[in-house]
């Protein structure tokens, strides 16, 4: 009875593939999407400021303030230990 070798070199592309990148990729080719969709001018009104700028600016920086508000939020002190 042979045995067959197994060829136990690694590929260049072994690992390049994973979910997290299939993921990312995915996420980035909708953000670009967003964008191309969404160049047209949008006025925006806060406390008597008025801003003209593109609608996909305005929604970046509605989502940045998220961020910021959750991980300003978020509890940095360490638990009590059990």
């Amino acid at each position: 009875m042979s045995v067959d070798p197994v060829d136990t070199r690694r590929s260049r592309w072994d690992g390049l593939i994973t979910p997290r990148r299939v993921v990312a990729v995915a996420l980035a080719a909708l953000g670009l999407l967003f964008i191309l969709q969404n160049r047209d001018d949008t006025s925006l009104q806060l406390l008597g400021f008025q801003v003209t700028g593109p609608q996909w600016l305005a929604s970046l920086a509605l989502l940045a303030t998220g961020i910021a508000i959750g991980v300003l939020m978020t509890s940095r002190r360490p638990r009590p230990p059990r």
